[in-house]
């Protein structure tokens, strides 16, 4: 059953490249209607950064691949297994087209486990390193937005509204992850359950790889390992501070003089609202609610300008070469 869900996955992978379409569509338009962006502005936005904070936002872009592909072996070693960091970067860039071109990134799980397999790892090892890492997600915007609420509230100049859908989300993130770990602590019972209701050639296989995944889902859990956990933590940290930071750069290039924790605390705010939405990497929607968030930053004029660049260097590039290896990788 396991093997004819990969199958699947690979039959289907020509629903990723529609998605990336749709992106392309989604993302032109809300450039447009975000305002102030052609091509003679994108020169002229280029032309007033400085050189050293391009690169530097550039190696940045480079760094969150390395920081992910080190998240990610480490997930892969709690689990109880290991691969290369050159497999495990081309699974990561195959990972982040994949979430890009589907709706709230829901194809990026599939495709992760998909790509992991093919890659040798066990397919129970590969579900429990996807959904740790989704997890893991969840649970820093489910922490940190709290925090940067209240401790920045002020600060952000957030509507009432913004900070109760935020709450909102929390909340709801926060009870979906509780109610996926225990259901997936308890996949073995529903299997048991469910297996005298499947085929007879479904039933056995389905049972036996929901007590696989449920054991390397319990080892991840109960990882005895201090310093992996750490490194895990920092990683994650690291990875979100890093990506946030990003905008900052380029803000400054253009002028700005907002300070750095305002501009990732707003980030965070409205990167977390996007990522509920059911778009392909917030495409369209993300551009105008990045001008607005850069709006006043900036010289007037050139917000959206910074919002081309920006989603560059954070999304487009993703789908450029991610879509490159995710092809590469499929028809491998």
């Amino acid at each position: 059953m396991a093997a004819g869900k990969i199958v699947e996955f690979k039959e289907g992978y020509s629903k990723y490249l529609l998605g990336l379409l749709l992106v392309l569509l989604l993302s032109w338009l809300g450039l447009n209607l975000a305002g102030d962006f052609n091509l003679t502005r994108l020169i002229q936005g280029w032309q007033l950064m400085d050189l050293p904070l391009v690169i530097g936002a550039c190696l940045l872009t480079a760094s969150l691949w390395l920081i992910e592909t080190l998240r990610m072996q480490v997930l892969l070693r709690l689990a109880g297994t290991r691969l290369s960091f050159f497999k495990v970067l081309q699974v990561n860039l195959a990972f982040a087209f994949a979430g890009a071109v589907t709706p709230a990134g829901m194809g990026a799980t599939p495709a992760l486990v998909y790509f992991f397999f093919r890659q040798g790892v066990k397919l129970e090892a590969a579900m429990a390193v996807a959904t740790a890492r989704m997890l893991l997600s969840m649970l820093f915007f489910a922490i940190v937005n709290p925090l940067v609420l209240f401790l920045l509230r002020k600060e952000l100049g957030l509507s009432p509204l913004v900070v109760k859908l935020t709450l909102t989300g929390v909340i709801s993130v926060s009870l979906l992850g509780l109610g996926f770990i225990f259901m997936s602590l308890q996949i073995q019972r529903i299997a048991f359950l469910l297996k005298p209701l499947l085929p007879e050639r479904w039933g056995q296989p389905f049972y036996d790889t929901a007590v696989s995944f449920r054991n390397a889902w319990s080892r991840l859990l109960v990882a005895r390992e201090p310093l992996a956990l750490i490194a895990l933590s920092l990683l994650t940290m690291l990875y979100w501070a890093g990506f946030f930071t990003i905008g900052w750069l380029l803000a400054l290039d253009l002028g700005a003089t907002i300070s750095w924790t305002v501009m990732v605390g707003r980030q965070m705010i409205l990167y977390f609202l996007l990522s509920c939405l059911p778009l392909p990497g917030g495409s369209g929607i993300a551009e105008m609610g990045y001008r607005a968030l850069f709006a006043h930053a900036v010289v007037p004029g050139y917000a959206g300008i910074l919002v081309a660049w920006w989603r560059f260097l954070t999304f487009y590039i993703n789908l450029i070469i991610g879509g490159l290896v995710f092809w590469r990788l499929v028809k491998t």
